[in-house]
């Protein structure tokens, strides 16, 4: 009695003989559709976790991405030089896959004569306002970013001084003061306050060339305390 023994061999399938065949063109098929409805995902930003300490519900919402922002402006003090520049294209990578645009500005400036990036309209932060997030690349200066708000009764504020002085993408995360002004005086009224620019100040007399990109502006808000909704709706009858 012999023993027969089958032997195996290996045959080599390309990409292309293996989608031709019918049980496996399913197959292939559904891969590259989860990857097409992944792939946008994979190049989102993704948005900071919501603190445990934050009031109840919470969110992060996107105040200004950079991609087609034309109206933002770089004011400069009358008595400085004047010099600034803002540019859109950028000179490195965005800080995620897929970020798009940003803007990047330059200025010569000193402790007296700083830059305020001011947006085409004041920013409305609604509802409960609680912190502001944003990236920042940096170039390890020794600069400060200052927010510039407007209360709910027109009063400015300056609030959020936080350090530049690193190197690369970085994203900040500023508290608003609980101080500031967002509560109506009426109850048929939206709570809210104004963002009105972003000041970049050197800490030091001397004057140096600043520079820094910015991308994605962020709000963490929670709902305001306010009447049910069909007591808003009688009221507006």
């Amino acid at each position: 009695m012999q023993n027969h023994k089958n032997q195996g061999c290996k045959v080599g399938i390309s990409f292309a003989d293996a989608f031709r065949m019918p049980g496996r063109r399913i197959y292939l098929s559904r891969i590259i559709a989860a990857i097409m409805v992944l792939f946008p995902v994979l190049l989102k930003g993704e948005l900071p976790q919501v603190p445990d300490n934050s009031l109840p519900g919470s969110t992060w919402i996107v105040l200004e991405n950079f991609s087609n922002s034309p109206g933002w402006k770089l004011n400069r003090p009358k008595f400085s030089d004047q010099s600034g520049n803002l540019d859109y294209s950028g000179l490195t990578e965005g800080p995620y896959a897929g970020s798009g645009d940003y803007l990047s500005l330059l200025f010569r400036g000193n402790r007296a004569t700083p830059a305020i990036l001011e947006p085409p309209e004041p920013i409305r932060l609604s509802g409960y306002a609680q912190s502001l997030a944003v990236f920042v690349y940096g170039w390890d200066q020794p600069v400060r970013m200052t927010l510039i708000l407007r209360d709910r009764n027109g009063k400015q504020v300056r609030s959020g001084t936080t350090s530049l002085k690193f190197h690369g993408w970085k994203r900040l995360e500023i508290q608003l003061p609980p101080t500031v002004k967002r509560q109506p005086d009426g109850p048929f009224q939206t709570w809210y306050m104004e963002l009105l620019g972003l000041e970049i100040r050197p800490i030091y007399n001397d004057t140096i060339p600043v520079r820094l990109s910015v991308d994605d502006l962020l709000l963490l808000t929670a709902p305001a305390i306010q009447l049910p909704e069909p007591m808003q709706k009688k009221e507006t009858l």
